[in-house]
């Protein structure tokens, strides 16, 4: 038999043994996520290299030889890409290699910790350089335009799934009827329609030829200065993009709930609960509806948001 004390060393080991797999698990796990985000960097780094040359992008056409060839240097681009990945790499890190000088504390904002060599290891936010076109500094430029693009994803999604789930209950309540059609064929075209393109043509439809009746705008700032200098809140501005940007996720979402209410409707719980003399709206509005909400709306991608805030010019 197996005595208290041989049975508190299983336990220990079993338990050293189950720390170290996860130990291991967790080791394997960061490096894989290191992995991936080198292979981006590398992946963003190489595609940046595509583009026409950045110093005169930065100039412009008409700018001479010698503003070019500064630009290239301060910029690192005169240097082999191997460096110029390196230099990249020093950049975006938290903990960053630099000469400790008031010119580059000013650049990249960091706190020196100590000198190795002639260098000094600093810690800083991720320097993200400057935009080519304006010189603004690509962090703040995204601080910058964060609040308005978090307010129209959120507000979209909510409107997506409110009015997503919505139509998909009642379209599987009218399952076969000619609003049960409109309904699968308004989202079958929202779905096959690219949100930029629907952007597009909302904002012409809208904003532009039917201006007159909608009283909306196919641009406009989310704020206006009235005589006195005070910011006004302009909410109808936001209408033509939350349309634009809910549009698909709205048709996806009617669909997987419409799927989801009909399959639910025909398991035998449903039935029973009707032989029980349920009401139509009590079995309807309880556990059909809940088990019909479990599709996920689908993710909001950044780059679509900001595309929809340069298109109807939103700031």
């Amino acid at each position: 038999m197996i005595n208290s004390q041989q049975l508190i060393l299983f336990i220990d080991i079993k338990k050293s043994s189950t720390q170290q797999a996860m130990f291991n698990y967790l080791i394997r796990r960061i490096l894989y996520s290191l992995s991936v985000l080198l292979g981006v960097l590398l992946l963003v780094f190489a595609l940046f290299r595509w583009l026409p040359d950045p110093a005169r992008l930065t100039m412009g056409q008409r700018s001479d030889a010698e503003s070019i060839e500064a630009v290239r240097r301060a910029e690192h681009l005169d240097e082999p890409l191997w460096k110029q990945f390196i230099f990249y790499l020093n950049d975006i890190s938290p903990l960053s290699l630099y000469e400790d000088t008031p010119a580059h504390r000013a650049e990249y904002r960091y706190t020196p910790l100590f000198k190795i060599g002639e260098k000094t290891l600093c810690f800083k936010k991720p320097f993200l350089r400057r935009s080519y076109q304006s010189r603004r500094r690509v962090s703040d430029i995204i601080l910058e335009a964060l609040p308005t693009t978090l307010l129209i994803g959120s507000l979209a999604m909510l409107l997506a799934s409110v009015l997503g789930i919505v139509l998909g209950v009642v379209a599987a309540l009218k399952k076969n009827t000619p609003l049960d059609h409109f309904i699968v064929a308004a989202s079958a075209l929202g779905i096959s329609q690219p949100s930029y393109f629907a952007g597009i043509l909302i904002a012409l439809l809208l904003g532009y030829w039917l201006k007159d009746y909608t009283g909306l705008n196919h641009s406009g700032s989310l704020y206006t200065l009235d005589d006195g200098g005070n910011a006004i809140f302009q909410a109808k501005n936001m209408i033509l993009p939350l349309i634009a940007l809910g549009l698909r996720p709205l048709a996806i979402i009617v669909q997987l709930t419409r799927s989801s209410m009909i399959d639910t409707l025909s398991q035998d719980f449903i039935r029973t609960a009707h032989a029980k003399g349920l009401s139509r709206k009590t079995v309807f509005s309880t556990r059909p509806a809940q088990c019909a909400q479990s599709g996920q709306p689908p993710p909001f991608r950044a780059g679509l948001l900001r595309y929809l805030r340069v298109l109807f010019l939103l700031n």
